[in-house]
């Protein structure tokens, strides 16, 4: 019985890279490489791109709203040669990173002729077929161009928090299929010579929950624990306005939780069993708009979220 033609092309099936790479013409790649480095100089280089990543990633968690960034550290930046392959990892969530290198070389097949590849652009995907471990985790990549010449990519793969779906979030462990979840997005252009395709932006925005949230009125809102707010039935962020659920629920349920070690509440505590016969950890709940902390908790791993404010 013949093997059925399977074609690798990040569609039905998962996207295998040429050996070399079939892109157009017009993109010139950076090849020239010296043969032979100092080990002083190998050094500088060498640490040199490993603070690049830290920094990339520093900065992302400083301007981040996302719990899953700021707290999580659910990302992770890479540095890639002018065919994508990987020069060096970032040091958060590495395995983020495994898929970077295919998401490059997709788009540089499928990419260099139509829109086409050129300083300044910025391309952006989710899809597991191509280059992303689920759709949740969103990457996007950058050429980097020295003297007219592609001559290596800046990537960075995070954790988003919601990118629509049948289930908050995103992510539905109960989903049949891939369509219960987000939909797949190939490599598109975000980015165009340094500026923001906004209408790109403000399609993938319309697909998100975390977009839809009401706002309330905060200066009639009243303040009921350290960035919650009560109005007209509702709890609501204090920073943001945004709101979080109906009074009647527990509105941790519908809050950024991120779940650590014991030890991350405080450094000083050593050794928990020392005091603790059950395995404890330390959850932190944030708004899901803004990312703001509005309450933690010291809890077993199997415990609900705590409702410590009941008004019905």
């Amino acid at each position: 019985m013949s093997q059925p033609d399977i074609k690798w092309d990040g569609r039905t099936y998962p996207y295998i890279p040429s050996k070399t790479l079939k892109i157009d013409p017009k993109l010139k790649l950076h090849t020239r490489a010296a043969e032979k480095i100092d080990p002083v100089t190998y050094e500088v280089v060498r640490h040199a791109m490993w603070n690049i990543n830290v920094e990339h990633g520093n900065t992302i968690m400083r301007i981040s709203g996302s719990p899953s960034c700021a707290y999580g550290h659910d990302f992770n930046p890479s540095l890639h040669d002018e065919n994508g392959d990987f020069v060096f990892f970032g040091p958060f969530l590495q395995y983020l990173s495994s898929a970077t290198g295919s998401a490059i070389k997709w788009t540089m097949e499928n990419r260099s002729d139509n829109p086409g590849i050129a300083d300044g652009d910025i391309f952006l995907t989710d899809d597991p077929w191509i280059g992303a471990t689920h759709q949740s985790d969103v990457a996007l990549v950058a050429p980097v161009f020295w003297e007219g010449e592609l001559f290596c990519w800046v990537g960075n793969t995070l954790h988003q928090w919601d990118m629509s779906g049948t289930a908050p979030g995103g992510f539905n462990p109960m989903a049949a299929d891939v369509f219960w979840e987000s939909g797949c997005i190939p490599p598109i252009k975000i980015v165009e010579g340094g500026k923001l395709r906004t209408k790109l932006r403000k399609a993938r925005l319309r697909k998100s929950a975390k977009q839809a949230r009401r706002k309330v009125d905060t200066a009639n809102a009243r303040r009921i624990a350290e960035g919650l707010l009560l109005t007209d039935g509702v709890f609501a962020c204090s920073k943001c306005g945004s709101e979080i659920c109906a009074t009647t629920e527990n509105y941790k349920r519908h809050c950024a939780m991120t779940e650590r070690p014991i030890t991350d509440a405080n450094p000083y505590l050593l050794n928990p069993k020392v005091y603790i016969d059950d395995k404890i950890v330390f959850r932190s709940y944030a708004c899901p708009s803004c990312g703001l902390l509005i309450q933690t908790e010291l809890v077993r791993p199997t415990d609900p979220p705590l409702w410590d404010i009941q008004l019905a």
